[in-house]
């Protein structure tokens, strides 16, 4: 399938595949040379384009001023290539495609399909396009394109939760220093499944938009963060999604987190007792039906360092990661091993034939080289920030045989840097979409668009 650039509609921020959260920290001046606080790493929702017709601008959408406001803090910092900053996060016949005629967002779905299991649990995957995942961004949000191209994104669903900018907390009755760091502000937590998160009493939590779904935020898993917080999800027809659970799924994405008020989770004495290491991120690791057939995802994660509280000593965090492995086919009893598997497979996001060493950041366009830290001092780099230097290059499927796994489909995705014209820098885009299948000895292009 051979794709055109597509357009940059104007459309909501929030697509019903994905939900896309923004938000961002101001920094203190000296924060601010070094890169800015952060909260998270970009992931545009998904879908495709065939050359719809623009429509002219329209004023903000209710979604992007909501996502903006509140406990989400803006940052100052100037944008990095491509637009935007690293210091944010967000929660957004073989394909189809539709267009809200209330918005004006653009939306393509390309479903991946998945050798069935015996027990019917299989991962649901495709690859999508939404145009409001592209007009929803400003100089304040996290502009990376996803894994998979400039609007587009195939992820397996995550809970996130947001700190905000210890440069920009004034609130708990303590002002803490004016650091690039990440303070508590609130308990809070967003689900691309179901969207934002109530608290209830003790571990319970519910949907906002309330579906009859069972929320539970557990403790003891040994996944990184300081008291092992993980999620459970139970769906009223029993099925049960983990999230952050298996320490072996890389599922947990942490980062050091300053609790600077009293009643504040790992408040100290000092401000600098007062840290400690949290989840922002926790991805679907584990999902088991009420007839005990099970599936698990396995993730790859992009560590980086900054110095936390202006000191140049350097501490570590995940910065990023992608899907890399789900197994299928499943019992939970672990009486059985998996039957399919689909395998996610990345390369570097630069220029297509060019040097790809880290040290020819030109050959990166959308990569902000200058946030990476990997020694024992990160002078200058005082904030965490977000961001990859993946792309998703190839989708596997296979099946177990006597002798082991052999592939059944694949699809090979070619991406290139079209200069934007407008003095930014290139932003990764989908160029096609490859599908062969294996076991045919044989290659499928879809059709032009």
């Amino acid at each position: 399938m051979q794709l055109s650039r597509p357009k940059r509609l104007i459309g909501a921020v929030l697509s019903s595949l994905i939900a896309l959260t923004l938000f961002d920290v101001v920094v203190a001046p000296k924060a601010a040379q070094a890169g800015g606080p952060s909260v998270g790493l970009p992931d545009t929702p998904q879908t495709t384009v065939t050359n719809p017709t623009p429509k002219p601008p329209r004023p903000a959408d209710q979604a992007t001023a909501a996502a903006l406001s509140g406990d989400q803090p803006v940052s100052t910092m100037p944008p990095p290539a491509g637009g935007g900053t690293p210091t944010a996060t967000s929660l957004s016949p073989s394909a189809s495609w539709q267009v809200s005629p209330h918005t004006g967002d653009f939306t393509w779905s390309y479903p991946l399909r998945v050798p069935p299991a015996a027990g019917g649990l299989e991962p649901e995957l495709g690859l999508a396009y939404a145009s409001s995942t592209v007009d929803g961004r400003t100089s304040a949000t996290n502009n990376q394109a996803s894994w998979a191209g400039d609007g587009w994104d195939l992820q397996s669903g995550f809970i996130e939760r947001v700190y905000g900018g210890c440069s920009d907390d004034d609130m708990g009755g303590t002002t803490p220093p004016k650091t690039g760091d990440l303070c508590w502000r609130n308990d809070n937590a967003m689900a691309t499944s179901a969207g934002q998160l109530i608290a209830e009493s003790g571990n319970r939590w519910r949907p906002k938009s309330d579906d009859g779904s069972r929320v539970e935020r557990l403790e003891g898993a040994a996944n990184g963060d300081n008291n092992g917080e993980y999620w459970r999800i139970t769906t009223v027809d029993g099925v049960q999604y983990f999230y952050g659970s298996r320490p072996e799924s890389k599922s947990a994405w942490t980062v050091p987190v300053y609790g600077d008020d009293a009643g504040e989770p790992c408040h100290g004495a000092t401000f600098e007792a007062s840290r400690c290491t949290q989840a922002w991120r926790w991805n679907l690791d584990k999902v088991i039906d009420p007839h005990g057939n099970m599936m698990v995802y396995t993730y790859d994660v992009e560590t980086n360092k900054y110095g936390a509280n202006l000191k140049d000593d350097a501490v570590s965090y995940i910065r990023g990661g992608t899907l890399r492995l789900v197994d299928y086919g499943l019992r939970s009893d672990g009486s059985t091993a998996a039957s399919g598997q689909v395998e996610f497979i990345t390369a570097g996001r630069c220029v297509p034939g060019s040097d790809c060493t880290p040290s020819k950041k030109d050959n990166w366009p959308d990569v902000p080289w200058s946030s990476n830290c990997d020694g024992a001092t990160c002078f200058g780099n005082y904030a965490p920030s977000f961001w990859s230097t993946k792309r998703l290059s190839k989708i596997v499927t296979r099946v177990r045989g006597a002798s082991g796994f052999t592939d059944v489909d694949s699809w090979t995705l070619e991406h290139q840097f079209p200069a934007p014209g407008d003095q930014e820098k290139a932003a990764l885009w989908l160029k096609s979409i490859v599908h062969t299948g294996q076991d045919r000895k044989r290659t499928r292009r879809n059709s032009s668009h």
